[in-house]
């Protein structure tokens, strides 16, 4: 399984550019458990330095790293804008996008716009931090989660929204 280093996950757990030895231990850590990483490479400027810091970071911890080419993201951005979808995708709805494309069979776990669960528990925006779910201006997660319904209803995917076992 890929481990996932998108722009979020670098700044809350590595405190990007990864310039701290700590922050940069922590990044080899996590990784041992993953069998590559994945870094989505998005059509923003300015961000290539950064990603091309982490690239040379992770081929320090002799793991394969796989970059999203930026064209298939914003091609795809444009097919789900094209389609209601007015804010900029989420890396979770991007990969759903992507496994339709690859996959006989997608499984999504996770995807879930509103601030508390069923049972009233509070939802954080990541998994990996307490930023609250409302604050984002980013991204639509209501619309994301619209669109997955009606793929779950169309059966080109399955969507748990239970609990995970």
């Amino acid at each position: 399984m890929p481990l996932n280093v998108n722009m979020s996950i670098s700044f809350y757990l590595y405190m990007y550019p990864l310039f701290c030895l700590r922050d940069q231990k922590t990044l080899k850590r996590d990784l041992a458990d993953h069998d590559l990483a994945w870094l989505p490479v998005h059509s923003l400027p300015g961000l290539e330095n950064i990603y091309i810091r982490i690239r040379n970071l992770l081929r320090n911890y002799h793991k394969p790293v796989v970059f999203m080419h930026p064209e298939h993201f914003a091609k795809t951005g444009k097919f789900w804008n094209s389609r209601g979808m007015e804010q900029r995708m989420t890396t979770g709805f991007y990969l759903t996008s992507l496994a339709i494309e690859l996959c006989d069979q997608v499984l999504l776990y996770g995807f879930w716009p509103f601030t508390a669960t069923a049972d009233g528990k509070p939802v954080n925006y990541h998994y990996f931090d307490q930023m609250d779910l409302s604050t984002s201006t980013a991204h639509n997660f209501s619309t994301e989660f619209e669109v997955l319904l009606q793929l779950h209803e169309e059966g080109i995917i399955h969507l748990n929204i239970d609990k995970c076992d």
